[in-house]
């Protein structure tokens, strides 16, 4: 009698401890699944803010709003000794 109940607990454990394991991974997967898609949604807002924040636009606000002044072309350093397109395309 008392060998009969534990191999029927011991049964009953070997048939349900897969299937709650398999049911717990499946919560795991699903929670992974929802925080990936929430990551991927902020990263698309910071890469947009991003963008937002580095457009001339934007610099050359933040620049008269504080008051800076172009320096003359005299004044303009090359690093690599060449004419820079960009830092003429303003004149």
């Amino acid at each position: 009698m008392i060998g009969s109940v534990g191999g029927a607990a011991v049964l009953l454990i070997g048939v349900l401890l897969p299937a709650s394991y398999s049911l717990m991974a499946g919560y795991t997967i699903d929670s992974l699944r929802r925080e990936g898609q929430q990551l991927a949604t902020d990263q698309a807002v910071l890469q947009l803010r991003q963008e937002e924040l580095r457009a001339p636009a934007r610099i050359q606000e933040l620049a008269r709003q504080q008051q800076f002044a172009e320096p003359s072309a005299s004044k303009v350093l090359y690093l690599d000794g060449s004419q820079h397109a960009l830092a003429m395309a303003g004149k």
